[in-house]
């Protein structure tokens, strides 16, 4: 079979019935140039984009994608209530019990340790942990945990010292068991760099520690303890705000204030 070819302008060719026969198939296939519709088996062009039968021939770049449901692995988390008694590096160190005055006072242990070093304080209601805190200021646990006493009820304490204060005189008030736990680090020597020499001292790293406490805390219960309001994104409770409130704004008797040492 011959083919007529158009050497001066090649775009002709495509319109070239360029056909070879398969004598051992005994039909038609595709020369250079062509493709086969997949639909009515007729030989086209292989730039056309159609067939007149009404075939579609998609390119990579145009073929539409298809759209996979993610088939999300459900897994079933449960959380439960974390004990205390689960927390093996805590030791209790004070019951709370309400003074005569009616305020918070903590009752600690004889053997007390008072050493200025690294703590993670539990507040421990009936058993269950509702605030995680730490601290390395001078004074040891007993001025750490002074402002959720007495002096966090009176004067001008911050939110978070007259709540807590609060929620623990309510627990004992309801006839509630509310217990103190400490879990403590002694200090590590590193190298201390000021503005123009560098010393090792005893450095007392808490924070990593009370981060730690609440994230093991979260894993287990789902989120953190209930009066770490903070973390919880949570508004302290409207009758907490109002008292304290009610605190900051009236006038400070001269006993409170030689009690604050302003006078």
């Amino acid at each position: 079979m011959v083919f007529n070819i158009n050497p001066i302008n090649p775009e002709e060719n495509m319109n070239v019935a360029q056909i070879e026969f398969d004598f051992n198939q005994g039909y038609k296939r595709p020369g250079r140039g062509q493709k086969r519709c997949p639909s009515c088996e007729e030989i086209i062009g292989s730039k056309c984009s159609s067939c007149k039968c009404g075939h579609v021939f998609y390119t990579k770049s145009s073929q539409p994608k298809q759209v996979k449901k993610e088939q999300k692995k459900l897994v079933n988390v449960v959380f439960r209530t974390f004990n205390i008694q689960e927390a093996t590096n805590a030791t209790k160190i004070a019951n709370a019990i309400l003074d005569t005055d009616g305020f918070p006072k903590f009752i600690y242990n004889e053997n007390l340790d008072t050493r200025d070093n690294a703590r993670v304080y539990l507040i421990v209601v009936d058993g269950r942990i509702v605030k995680i805190g730490g601290s390395q200021c001078k004074g040891g646990i007993k001025f750490t945990l002074s402002f959720y006493q007495k002096a966090g009820m009176q004067g001008k304490p911050s939110i978070r010292s007259f709540g807590v204060a609060y929620l623990i005189k309510e627990c004992l008030t309801e006839g509630k068991k509310v217990e103190i736990y400490t879990i403590t680090a002694d200090g590590v020597m590193a190298p201390v760099k000021g503005l123009y020499s560098e010393e090792s001292q005893e450095i007392h790293a808490y924070k990593e520690m009370e981060d730690k406490c609440k994230c093991q805390f979260k894993e287990i219960e789902g989120d953190y303890p209930e009066w770490n309001f903070q973390e919880r994104h949570k508004a302290w409770p409207t009758n907490i705000r109002e008292k304290f409130h009610d605190l900051i704004t009236k006038p400070l008797t001269d006993k409170t204030k030689i009690n604050n040492g302003e006078i």
